[in-house]
């Protein structure tokens, strides 16, 4: 069973690494706690009527799906014509049922067009990456109205 200064300590490690390179032993490290600002981080939801084993496994398919999605994220200076070429990439390079199943695995609306779903799937992201975004600003914003500007883990536990 690990501490919760061992799970802080590997919480840390995690957030600063690239999400591609999490591992499942480092999620069962976790407290429920600080699993659940991992989620925050990330900008998914976090599960919390799941046990811990399931919603590790929620997070790891989630983070696959956000991989094959990268090359085609948006941008909010992305131009509209743009997010159609991004959108009609994303429909070619992966078959309908594939899409589907992207769509199912992190819980969108799957359209019955290819199109659809690759729209569906580039807004769930480009709504994930806003809801992290925001997060780690706000904690940041709570980090520099302290004093001493000295990290706590309470800030993240929320």
């Amino acid at each position: 069973m690990q501490t919760t200064k061992q799970s802080a300590e590997t919480l840390k490690q995690l957030i600063f690494t690239n999400s591609a390179a999490w591992q499942r032993q480092q999620l069962e490290q976790l407290t429920a706690q600080h699993l659940n600002c991992l989620f925050m981080v990330v900008g998914t939801c976090r599960y919390s009527h799941l046990k811990k084993q399931e919603r590790i496994t929620k997070m790891l398919e989630q983070l696959a799906v956000r991989l094959a999605l990268m090359p085609f994220k948006l941008t909010e200076i992305t131009e509209n014509e743009a997010q159609k070429k991004l959108v009609t990439a994303l429909s070619k390079r992966f078959n309908g049922k594939f899409l589907k199943q992207m769509c199912r695995t992190v819980g969108v609306y799957a359209p019955s067009t290819k199109y659809g779903m690759a729209a569906s799937l580039l807004q769930w992201l480009n709504d994930c990456t806003k809801a992290g975004k925001k997060f780690v600003d706000e904690i940041n914003q709570r980090l520099r109205e302290r004093p001493y500007r000295q990290t706590s883990l309470s800030l993240w536990d929320q």
